[in-house]
């Protein structure tokens, strides 16, 4: 009985790890090139049609991690030279997620920025006069 507990625990590990490795850095860079959506998304919003947008999304991650994951660990195998592993392939993962959420950071916060100089510039025409 518990090595069947065992077996089904590694599952699960497995396949959170496999989600992690071939979705979440997706995910983080399909918010990056598509911030609003893509014209098919507006073209759904438009129509009423919610679920598009869901679908789209996962479809973009899962073709952004597949094709950002291998290639930095391409990259880094021929950089650092090193054997390519499971903990190896998780850890390029995560930078890859982190560097995703850094650039989605800094681009969310210019954006902010500025529209907050378009409001402040309309702010200060409005109460001018």
């Amino acid at each position: 009985m518990s090595q069947t507990v065992m077996l089904s625990l590694e599952n699960v590990v497995s396949a959170l790890v496999a989600v992690f490795v071939f979705v979440v850095p997706g995910f983080i860079w399909s918010y990056i090139f598509f911030p609003g959506g893509t014209r098919l998304v507006n073209k759904a919003k438009e129509r009423g049609d919610a679920g598009t947008d869901i679908v789209e999304r996962m479809v973009l991650s899962v073709a952004f991690s597949f094709a950002l994951v291998p290639l930095s660990l391409f990259v880094a195998n021929i950089i650092l030279n090193t054997k390519v592993d499971s903990a190896f392939s998780l850890g390029v993962s995560l930078i890859v997620a982190t560097v995703g959420l850094a650039v989605l950071y800094v681009t969310s916060r210019s954006v902010y920025l500025r529209w907050l100089s378009i409001v402040r510039g309309v702010r200060t025409k409005l109460f001018r006069s």
